[in-house]
């Protein structure tokens, strides 16, 4: 069966099978840019969310006789409705910015690892490390947390800027809600054979994350938060990095001024527990109570 006939007929099923809260559109219909060739877009129409499924693996590479393509329909539509995966699914942004503000989120990632990767998306430097943002589609793929990286075509199409994406991501964290903040021993009480670095240091370590614990180590942007810590240790704390997902506080005056002994167990952690893309740090942060900052200590 040749392309468009293919295209003609996917489109027309995939519209049947999906129903009215759907829109999908065929290469004429395109309305997103950079879709690639022979690609069907499929639309959600309560978020703005679209998915770009890239049919060339049904259709470049081998005949698709007629009876296979209902076959493929209910697979792509079952994907579309998170029963089921599928390959060859691009996900693509929104299409415009106040359909997809509330659904911009943003992770730390250590700037001099991601070099490369940061010289091609829109980001924001923090200490050494930089603000990337993402789009979460929950709508799409219920019980499934799903990211479209956000790249600077995207920001250009929505006439948005670094700003505004900053400001997003933070309204949209602290909707979310209060993050987890606990004692060390009390997130890996229920773990068994785990060696809690607390019992070597001789008092306790607190954990900071976020809510399900992915990318969690971003609540550090949350000012609010950090004042809160402040406010619940009744003094300055170092930031001890321990991956992209969390960090450990540690009330200042319980370690002394030894930094560098701080640094010392994050590097072992970093280097005997976590896997590359997992690792925000070795350096060792300070926050300070008086002036609300966080600085590099070592």
């Amino acid at each position: 069966m040749e392309w468009k006939r293919f295209e003609q007929k996917i489109a027309a099923l995939l519209q049947e099978k999906l129903g009215s809260g759907y829109q999908v559109d065929g290469e004429n219909g395109k309305s997103l840019k950079g879709m690639p060739p022979q690609s069907i877009c499929v639309r959600r129409k309560d978020t703005g969310a679209s998915l770009v499924i890239k049919m060339d693996g049904y259709c470049g590479h081998h005949i698709v006789r007629e009876d296979e393509v209902d076959s493929i329909a209910s697979r792509i539509a079952a994907f579309c409705e998170g029963k089921a995966h599928v390959g060859n699914i691009g996900l693509f942004g929104f299409t415009d910015w106040e359909t997809v503000k509330p659904h911009i989120y943003a992770k730390l990632v250590n700037t001099e690892r991601n070099r490369g990767y940061l010289a091609h998306i829109p980001h924001r430097e923090f200490l050494d490390l930089s603000l990337v943002y993402h789009i979460r589609l929950p709508d799409f793929f219920p019980d499934k947390r799903n990211f479209i990286p956000i790249r600077e075509e995207y920001v250009r199409d929505w006439d948005a800027d670094g700003e505004m994406l900053y400001q997003a991501a933070m309204e949209n964290m602290q909707a979310e809600g209060e993050p987890v903040f606990e004692s060390l021993g009390e997130t890996l009480k229920d773990i068994p054979g785990i060696n809690i670095p607390q019992n070597r240091l001789g008092f306790p370590l607190y954990v900071l994350g976020s809510q399900g614990w992915k990318d969690g180590a971003v609540q550090i942007c949350r000012q609010e938060i950090m004042e809160r810590v402040a406010g619940v240790f009744k003094s300055d704390f170092w930031i001890l990095p321990s991956s992209v997902h969390e960090v450990l506080l540690l009330p200042a005056g319980q370690f002394g001024e030894d930094a560098q002994g701080l640094a010392g167990l994050v590097k072992e952690v970093n280097d005997t527990h976590l896997a590359p893309e997992e690792i925000l740090s070795y350096h060792v942060y300070r926050y300070t109570r008086l002036t609300g900052e966080i600085t590099v200590a070592a």
